[in-house]
């Protein structure tokens, strides 16, 4: 068990949360012991285990935050009160918190781990001195973070982890009931579609689930997933109707078929069992080489019908359990890949090759250029169509909602996703908190266009701050990357559209009341929406 103790900036952190999630702020403020028992259970970092917090000291500015100063004392938080020492409201925290970080050191060598609620650089030498002694480090960043900061901790928490897991107010929100407005039987059989395409290929994931949804004239003709508001919850009211599906966690999330469920399986399963195993056998024994195992499953049920999986599939519940069953059949899968089927006697086992570096597509120069600039300023690696994507999604997902960075990057990861492609939400996010630092008018109805252009106008600017100034070809290779034409994301449905396009316009020709102008307003931009959603981005942005 590690032996950590725990630095607090309580303006810059309180601060920090204030500014994108007051809800937030207000939480990490006043129930500190949430947030603690979390650091203590050791789920800031995949693979970590408990940790004890023998050292706990709060620093913070009693003229304007005195009223929180009870509830870290109540969590026995040592807390050392700064109080402004100019005109300005400057404060001696740094001071005092490197001068604590230092005692303990020198006499407490028991302590293997430091961290630091804090995303002021000015501790990036104190993080430097520990990682001499051979300590660990973590940092929890709120808000724009200098690049040489976080690379000087071993374990840094962004805000959005911060948020959604150590202040629970992610579990909050998925505990809270939703209720979609799907007509009745709907999302059964969409159910028992995904059940279909999760069971042939072994699991679904993420980036394909729309093509599925696609196929519900229901669906097509929303604008909100159905009442749910997002993907992920959409697809989780789905999940719940059947108890053989589950829904992987984490960043690239999955609809996989649960074979812990149990499974009854009649005598004339045994008939239906058989015939399978008989066509596998028999398709990859004589095949000229390895078969992809979805589409020797999806050949199955054309073969002998929808009765494959509504016996899911003869009591084995998965395409995959059965085809254990086969000795004659190899099977190969990884994480990316679809599994494949061979014949050890004659075919030799597959492969699974690496998948190709994203940034494969874009020429040798832009390439460099890409990475150099993550190197400075921490930008996401995407492709220019990855970007384009996410531009679109974020114009789209504030178009008719506040913005609200946890809700908002969730709400444009799920849009990137309907266009076919899987984006990183942490890639998202650090798109979003850009813009958010850099002042960006969400409420504005901003079009693609708009967030492309200030969030290259931020990536330069962050360049800027770590001594990277750009030349006329850098800048050049900037606005490629960011701003130059490529080939669009795949379209919802629809013919392509402008996301410059005005919003659809007044109802109220002065022949209605007000109330009723208000109604077709309402009913109008509701319809823009829509429209909105079911277009691919332009080709230019």
């Amino acid at each position: 068990m590690r032996k950590t103790a725990l630095f607090v900036d309580f303006d810059n952190v309180y601060l920090g949360l204030r500014r994108i999630d007051p809800h937030a702020a207000e939480r990490f403020a006043t129930d500190p012991g949430r947030w603690l028992r979390w650091f203590e259970a050791g789920d800031d970092a995949p693979g970590e285990r408990e940790r004890r917090v023998l050292v706990r000291r709060c620093y913070l500015n009693p003229k304007s935050f005195y009223s929180y100063r009870p509830d870290f004392v109540r969590a026995a938080f040592k807390v050392v009160d700064c109080p402004p020492l100019t005109g300005q409201g400057k404060t001696s925290t740094d001071v005092y918190l490197v001068m604590d970080v230092l005692d303990v050191l020198a006499e407490l060598p028991h302590i293997d781990e430091y961290v630091v609620l804090s995303a002021d650089a000015d501790f990036t030498p104190v993080l430097l001195r520990l990682r001499a002694h051979d300590k660990q480090t973590g940092v929890l960043a709120v808000g724009p973070a200098a690049s040489a900061y976080t690379a000087a901790a071993d374990v840094v928490i962004t805000e959005e982890t911060f948020i959604e897991d150590a202040l629970g107010l992610d579990a909050d929100r998925a505990a809270a009931p939703v209720r979609g407005d799907a007509p009745d039987g709907v999302l059964d059989r969409i159910a028992n579609r995904l059940y279909r395409e999760a069971s042939a290929a072994g699991e679904l994931a993420a980036v394909d689930v729309p093509r599925v949804l696609k196929e519900f004239e229901e669906f097509r003709a929303g604008s909100n997933w159905l009442g749910y508001y997002g993907l992920e919850p959409l697809v989780r009211a789905v999940v719940a109707r059947r108890a053989d599906l589950a829904v992987t966690g984490g960043e690239t999330w999955a609809v996989v078929v649960d074979e812990t469920a149990p499974t009854d399986r009649a005598a004339s399963d045994d008939a239906l069992a058989d015939q399978i195993k008989g066509q596998i056998r028999t398709a990859v024994t004589t095949a000229d080489g390895p078969v992809v195992m979805a589409t020797m499953a999806h050949a199955v049920i054309r073969e002998l019908g929808a009765v494959v999986t509504e016996s899911k599939w003869a009591g084995y519940g998965s395409f995959r359990a059965i085809v254990a069953e086969v000795p004659e059949v190899g099977v190969v899968t990884g994480p990316g890949h679809p599994g494949f089927l061979f014949d050890p006697a004659r075919h030799e086992a597959p492969v699974l090759e690496s998948p190709p570096d994203r940034l494969d597509e874009v020429s040798p120069e832009l390439r460099d250029f890409i990475q150099r600039i993550h190197g400075v300023t921490q930008a996401p690696t995407l492709t220019p169509d990855e970007y384009r994507a996410v531009f679109y999604a974020i114009a789209e997902a504030v178009y008719d909602t506040p913005y609200h960075l946890s809700d908002t990057s969730r709400r444009a990861r799920d849009l990137v996703l309907e266009q076919g492609r899987s984006v990183p939400r942490t890639a998202i996010g650090f798109v979003l908190k850009g813009l958010d630092y850099r002042r960006f008018p969400f409420g504005d109805q901003p079009s693609a266009h708009d967030v492309a252009v200030a969030y290259r106008d931020n990536v330069e600017f962050l360049a800027g701050n770590a001594h990277m100034e750009l030349d006329e070809r850098q800048r050049t290779f900037l606005d490629d990357w960011l701003l130059g034409p490529g080939a669009a994301p795949s379209s919802i449905s629809g013919e392509a559209a402008d996301m410059d396009d005005e919003p659809i316009g007044d109802a109220d020709d002065g022949s209605m009341t007000p109330d009723e102008a208000d109604e077709a307003d309402g009913e109008e931009r509701s319809e823009g929406v829509r429209r909105r959603r079911q277009t691919r981005p332009p080709e230019d942005l």
